[in-house]
């Protein structure tokens, strides 16, 4: 709600962005079941209903989470994949593997899958987390 909206109008808009009423503004996550305690506590702080914004820093996930580069005879077999300044192609399978463990916590505390939309910058990191989460969210760039 506001706090999305804030951080894209901020870095985006120029502040040129308004809630389209006080019930878009207020609105928060609502589950349909109990609140379920999630082990990772990054997913854990990402459902709870009374935040609605969270960043979670994956760079504290190691090497796992470490953006992978393909050179262009892997990148060729990602052809929908989008290629970044440096003209290689990107993907996160740690962050992919992060994404698919919020969907699951999000499913299994009642938010229905057509509520659940990941948004990724790369079509590369797009495909593989649509590959991890199947048809649990949708997926877009």
């Amino acid at each position: 709600a506001e706090e999305i909206m804030q951080l894209s109008n901020t870095l985006v808009y120029n502040g040129l962005l308004e809630c389209a009423d006080q019930a878009v503004r207020n609105r928060k996550l609502s589950l349909s079941a109990p609140l379920t305690r999630v082990e990772n506590s990054a997913v854990w702080s990402a459902i709870d209903p009374n935040r609605r914004l969270v960043f979670i820093d994956t760079d504290s996930g190691g090497d796992a989470a470490r953006e992978e580069r393909f050179d262009d005879e892997k990148a060729r077999e990602l052809a929908t994949a989008e290629r970044g300044a440096d003209g290689l192609q990107r993907s996160n399978a740690g962050e992919a593997n992060l994404v698919r463990n919020l969907v699951r916590a999000f499913r299994e505390n009642g938010v229905d899958a057509s509520d659940v939309v990941v948004v990724s910058p790369y079509r590369a990191q797009a495909a593989l987390i649509s590959s991890v989460v199947g048809n649990e969210a949708g997926v877009m760039t």
